[in-house]
């Protein structure tokens, strides 16, 4: 086989190791069913990761409470980002592993 061949079998293999897990987990997520738990926001995370461009990636990732103790790391845009306040509580919205909001209201954890 000549080293174009090679090259482009090499590339398909890494798309696919790549492509199936994230088709496989985005599976799993539109069947799962959308789980609203009561949460407190207590971090906010900006990381920034250096890629292959001219500038830096960010991601922005809030950190929840939830009422049974665990916690939940979500990424999110900037523009949510933003808009949110360490100390917050309300209704999370969850799909799988996928953020699908957050309700600010004036409730304890504690609430039925």
């Amino acid at each position: 086989m000549s080293g174009e061949l090679w090259l482009l079998l090499g590339l398909g293999m890494l798309v696919a190791l790549w492509g199936v897990p994230t088709g496989l987990r985005w599976l799993q997520n539109r069947r799962t069913e959308e789980r609203i738990v009561f949460a407190e926001l207590v971090e906010k995370q900006r990381q920034e990761e250096t890629g292959s461009g001219w500038e830096a990636a960010e991601h922005y990732c809030l950190v929840f409470s939830l009422e049974g103790g665990d916690t939940e790391r979500v990424q999110v845009s900037e523009k949510e980002f933003t808009r949110r306040s360490v100390g917050e509580r309300g209704q999370l919205h969850l799909k799988g592993t996928w953020y699908r909001g957050f309700e600010p209201r004036g409730i304890s954890l504690t609430s039925p």
